[in-house]
């Protein structure tokens, strides 16, 4: 599967982010973290972090590690340097059913269609369910179907039984997650998405896909006391 990018052209200027680990790490994080971009397995190449130290102070594993180290980016927080951790944001599915009143609004009616247990809400003007069919999207083992039509006046949302907004949050759900978003940009829904989430208080989960970076500085959790360490400033 090829590098994906969900969000293109922002730039909300410099911000921090979170990064938690183990101190066995942390030698090799402070001469520098670089991107492997020749990495296509996966959601493509990232360095995995939080824009919310808090949250990031709650996690006690990553995988079967115990964390115990957290370092801190400071970066401009731009399409060129980060995308979306498609695994860990719980609330994009909230922020996207939040844009069902705008889709709306740009459209004459909805309507359902299914194929084994995928559910699709459809917004068009003329369309009718037999316009509709269905593709593959091969992704590792698993098989992702989306909807697709001739037409191009037209955009979805997958959807649960009870009519919810569904975005896995897996990694197989990345394909999907790209597909409907890709469709929504045609009209001008995925920046409203884009800026409704940048400009949530909620914590994000991002991947840094930017240059070289070295953490500006860190602390540590003493693992049986659970509790963390002040900052320490890296000169």
């Amino acid at each position: 599967m090829k590098y994906l990018k969900l969000f293109e052209s922002f730039n909300l200027g410099k911000r921090k982010f979170y990064h938690i680990t183990i101190k066995q790490n942390l030698d090799k994080l402070l001469s520098g973290i670089k991107i492997d971009k020749s990495q296509d397995w996966g959601q493509g190449p990232g360095f995995y972090v939080n824009t919310s130290e808090e949250l990031q102070n709650q996690q006690e594993g990553v995988g079967s590690n115990i964390v115990d180290l957290m370092i801190e980016i400071e970066a401009e927080l731009s399409s060129d340097n980060f995308d979306m951790d498609y695994e860990m944001n719980y609330q994009l599915g909230e922020i996207v059913e939040r844009q069902i009143p705008n889709i709306k609004r740009l459209f004459k009616k909805q309507l359902t269609i299914s194929k084994d247990n995928n559910n699709f809400l459809i917004f068009t003007n003329n369309l009718t369910s037999e316009d509709f069919q269905f593709d593959e999207i091969k992704f590792r083992e698993e098989t992702t179907i989306v909807p697709i039509c001739s037409e191009e006046d037209w955009c979805y949302l997958p959807i649960t039984k009870d009519k919810k907004v569904k975005v896995s949050n897996n990694i197989y759900g990345v394909p999907l997650t790209k597909n409907f978003m890709d469709r929504l940009d045609k009209f001008k829904i995925k920046e409203l998405i884009q800026k409704d989430l940048f400009s949530s208080k909620e914590p994000i989960a991002l991947r840094y896909i930017g240059p070289d970076i070295k953490p500006t500085r860190y602390k540590e959790k003493d693992l049986k006391k659970n509790t963390w360490s002040n900052w320490i400033d890296i000169n």
